[in-house]
């Protein structure tokens, strides 16, 4: 019940309803329903913009990227122990692959827990659900793409989650057994707030 109630109240779900509402006004108040039914379209193209998701992404705060030589840290008397790296979506029935494979934003990512992983010779673990209508999780696409393009061994998987709160608490279970307590954390930059949750 609760992802179809966040379904309606974020958009494009809150301008599906707000025209609803004003669609049912129609024969109560003809003007009030114009009125929203012109809101609703002025703010739902708005909100559609490039230049409107550049201004609510851009005033996030942005961590840097990890440099090179933070790989300092494996000097360190606490250092990191693994590599998670975060999906970000699948390609779907990809034609040229013959089935579904990881998106270009989980390519980017795998990538760098490949490059972190031949560095520091960390384990890595893929995390990413199943999309509905879909045959693979991302994890799985991402450890197969890790495995056959970038010959790098992935030591687990998170497969399960629906939601980025979801997979982290289940990488946490299983690093935790493996006695895991410190990671480096693969992910975008306008991701890494919500996920370092």
């Amino acid at each position: 019940m609760i992802p179809l109630l966040k379904e309606f109240l974020l958009p494009p779900g809150v301008f599906l309803l707000a025209g609803l509402i004003g669609i049912w006004n129609i024969q109560r108040n003809p003007r009030r329903a114009k009125r929203i039914l012109i809101a609703v379209t002025i703010l739902f193209y708005i909100f559609s913009t490039k230049i409107m998701a550049s201004l609510l992404v851009g005033n996030l705060p942005v961590p840097p990227p990890l440099p090179p030589q933070s790989l300092d840290l494996m000097d360190s008397s606490d250092p990191p122990q693994a590599i998670v790296v975060l999906g970000a979506g699948l390609y779907e029935a990809a034609p040229e692959y013959g089935g579904d494979t990881v998106s270009g934003g989980s390519l980017a990512r795998i990538r760098y827990g490949a490059n972190l992983h031949r560095r520091s010779g960390l384990p890595l673990l893929v995390s990413g659900g199943r999309p509905e209508n879909t045959k693979l999780s991302e994890a799985e696409t991402m450890k197969a793409a890790l495995e056959t393009d970038f010959h790098v061994p992935v030591a687990w998987t998170e497969d399960i989650s629906n939601t980025t709160w979801e997979g982290a608490q289940n990488v946490h279970e299983i690093l935790a057994a493996e006695g895991i307590n410190k990671i480096y954390l693969v992910t975008h930059a306008n991701h890494m707030i919500r996920a370092e949750k």
